[in-house]
């Protein structure tokens, strides 16, 4: 039973930073599995290598499709791909730590009149810090609080080999710190089932261009069926909320939205604690303020294993015991 939880809080984590990389905003988001709401057990080491792919290809103007006339620059379509790295360890049952970090691949605009820009590079940082606040004796609630924050190891000022700044959402970084605060909560509503309930804020820093994305909100609802024995089905639904970016404090009116998504995934257990995750995202509801171009899918794998650190014992013999 704690493994079929593990990979449900895995799987949602694992979507909380598909989000935030995607929109270049902070890494500070957990990867972790465990027996409590998000947190590893005792001196246990957890191991997470994650590739995430996403592809943009339509114009929203609010919640209608938009099109440009006569406008040769504009988007055809836009992807990217990433992989990405999470180490978590726990100092106690009660207490989690966590880093994240990873490598844009190919981050790609592709215009009507057939030219193109590719980014790629290390990504901003992250680091988390997780602890249960409450749990029930029966293990039917659990409650766990987290805070992290970004720091800008990425590149926010890329060039192409022609000398051509990069767009700011071709950037493989941010320029800026951030900090985020949020929850996981776990409600047992049967023996062998469980829900996840999440909820992530996150407050961006001006970069040294004086610029500023967006405070954001994501939340996410999960749950998982089993289905064989080590094979399970994952629920999820994601609602991501963002206010508008600013520029040398000028709202940029083309930037905020509010979406709903579904994110139906697998989960197979296997070996000695390894875990392989591959869930698939699909908007439901969008609504983008001003014209925007948006997403029509993403795909993310993720791999776990999961290491108990034993802490080495020291003994002495009685002999040498002074009395």
């Amino acid at each position: 039973m704690e493994n079929f939880a593990a990979c449900i809080f895995l799987s949602a984590a694992v979507f909380f930073c598909h989000d935030v990389f995607a929109q270049c905003c902070s890494q500070s988001c957990s990867l972790t599995s465990g027996a409590g709401a998000g947190l590893l057990e005792n001196r246990h080491l957890e191991i997470t290598a994650f590739l995430q792919a996403q592809l943009f290809g339509k114009l929203l103007q609010w919640r209608k499709k938009y099109k440009f006339e006569n406008a040769p620059l504009t988007l055809d379509n836009s992807f990217y791909d990433y992989g990405g790295i999470s180490l978590g360890y726990g100092f106690t049952k009660n207490l989690t730590f966590e880093v994240q970090g990873g490598y844009f691949g190919n981050k790609t605009q592709n215009y009507e009149n057939g030219a193109w820009i590719v980014g790629n590079g290390f990504s901003d940082m992250g680091a988390t810090l997780k602890c249960n606040i409450y749990r029930s004796k029966d293990s039917v609630l659990s409650v766990t609080m987290q805070a992290g924050g970004k720091f800008p190891t990425g590149s926010y000022n890329d060039y192409t080999p022609e000398g051509v700044r990069l767009s700011h959402d071709v950037q493989s970084g941010t320029g800026a710190y951030s900090v985020s605060g949020g929850f996981l909560c776990s409600i047992k509503i049967k023996k062998k089932q469980s829900i996840t309930l999440s909820s992530v804020f996150e407050y961006c820093g001006i970069n040294p261009e004086e610029y500023q994305s967006g405070y954001s909100n994501v939340n996410l609802v999960s749950t998982g069926i089993k289905l064989l024995k080590g094979l399970s089905l994952i629920v999820m639904f994601k609602n991501e909320n963002y206010a508008s970016d600013y520029y040398y404090d000028l709202k940029q009116f083309s930037t905020g939205y509010s979406r709903l998504s579904a994110l139906p995934g697998i989960a197979f257990e296997f070996g000695n604690e390894w875990s392989l995750n591959a869930m698939y995202e699909q908007p439901l509801f969008r609504y983008f303020n001003g014209i925007q171009f948006v997403q029509q899918y993403g795909v993310t794998v993720s791999l776990s294993k999961k290491l108990e650190l034993k802490k080495k014992k020291h003994v002495e013999n009685d002999s040498q015991k002074q009395g």
